[in-house]
């Protein structure tokens, strides 16, 4: 298996004490955000509730990039166009607030799996997610991180899923579990797993079923084998509204310039 370009710069690394999670709440429109000062081993999270106020959304659009327009333009339902404007304007204007610029003046680099980064010069990593209501962006300083929120359902067939993009030892733990417990516990699983992969900067483009993680919501160090390679990501779970789950997950190790 290629190893990503998020995992192969060509840069010393550092091993990392526990990072320190701060998680926030972003103001209902149209609240002033206050941006706190990120260590370098300081992890924040933003939490948002997605907002359909007109006056936010025009504003929101007026700050995304040509190349963001057309890509919201390619959703075919109107809430997944107004979903992208929102994600993406509350993503600018944060970012805006830990590198002091405009949020209009942002401009983002996108690795050939789409990951994006920040073109200006910074040790600012982020990743974004968001799902049916809800957003969350991820942010720390000179480690891959990557972040996944998700809505519980239990609409489909779960064990089916599980069967196919996770591990044995992942499914033997659901089935453990009774009816009710196992539609959240599925979704603990993948958000950690997905975390991980957004993390890495390859996404989907990697098997599920070669990153082991709990169904459960705990802290851990998660092995990922590719190659000669043991990468080694730390997984934490999220605080977020009742219906939902989410995790976050960042390289073990930092990146320092030469």
């Amino acid at each position: 298996m290629t190893v990503s370009a998020q995992s192969s710069l060509a840069m010393p690394q550092v091993s990392m004490t526990r990072p320190g999670l701060q998680e926030f709440e972003f103001p209902e429109y149209p609240g002033n955000v206050s941006v706190p000062t990120m260590g370098q081993n300081d992890v924040h999270v933003w939490f948002a509730n997605m907002c359909s106020n007109p006056l936010q959304q025009a504003e929101y659009k007026s700050l995304l990039s040509r190349d963001e327009l057309d890509r919201m333009a390619r959703f075919h339902f109107e809430r997944d166009r107004d979903a992208f404007v929102f994600a993406h304007g509350f993503l600018r204007s944060l970012l805006a607030g830990y590198l002091q610029l405009s949020p209009g003046e942002l401009r983002f680099d996108y690795t050939g799996y789409a990951k994006p980064s920040i073109s200006e010069i910074t040790d600012i990593q982020f990743n974004l997610s968001h799902t049916d209501g809800a957003v969350l962006l991820a942010l720390c300083r000179n480690r891959e991180i990557g972040v996944d929120i998700e809505k519980v359902r239990s609409d489909f067939e779960l064990m089916s899923i599980a069967a196919r993009f996770f591990t044995r030892k992942e499914r033997e733990s659901l089935l453990h579990l009774t009816e009710p417990e196992r539609a959240e516990a599925f979704f603990h699983c993948w958000t950690r797993k997905e975390a991980v992969l957004k993390a890495r900067g390859d996404g989907l483009s990697f098997p599920l079923d070669r990153v082991e993680v709990s169904v459960t919501p705990e802290e851990a160090i998660v092995g990922v084998q590719t190659g000669s390679e043991d990468q080694r990501w730390r997984v934490m779970p999220l605080n977020v509204p009742a219906g939902y789950v989410a995790a976050v997950a960042l390289s073990e190790h930092q990146q320092t310039a030469d």
